[in-house]
């Protein structure tokens, strides 16, 4: 891989970044909790704990899942379950639609989480420029 396509790959993996972390509707997810669905703060932070759950319990799975089908591939794949889930935040009607759309939204950051910087690594050890990984990574953070 030359570094024509290390930069590309930076590049897109940059704009995706920014525009999974660009998601405009949790500064209202509690007022929508409380308001439209009738749902407490102890209901939030059990749908939050049902979000994280499912990122501890498949964080390993699908970053094998990755390694077997393809970074790109679980990338896409995670940002497409991810949106369902989002979706279904929306469309919830009580507390188990909340519930399971969380779990939805967990499952597609855990196909995210871990893709993401081993993509990033490869594209620079193709290109022999791992030693800039810890800065590219740490930019993509700060997206």
């Amino acid at each position: 891989m030359n570094n024509q396509i290390c930069n590309r790959n930076i590049r897109l993996l940059n704009i995706f970044t920014m525009c999974v972390n660009a998601v405009f509707c949790l500064p209202i997810i509690l007022p929508f909790y409380q308001d439209h669905l009738g749902l407490t703060f102890h209901d939030f932070l059990i749908g939050e704990s049902v979000f994280a759950a499912m990122m501890i319990l498949l964080d390993v799975p699908t970053g094998w899942l990755a390694d077997q089908w393809g970074r790109k591939k679980t990338l896409i794949s995670g940002a497409f379950v991810f949106g369902l889930g989002i979706l279904a935040l929306y469309y919830s009607i009580g507390f188990w639609t909340v519930i399971l759309a969380q779990g939805v939204v967990g499952i597609g950051s855990s196909l995210m989480t871990g893709a993401n910087s081993a993509l990033l690594y490869d594209s620079l050890l193709a290109a022999k420029r791992e030693a800039e990984f810890r800065q590219k990574e740490g930019f993509r953070f700060a997206l």
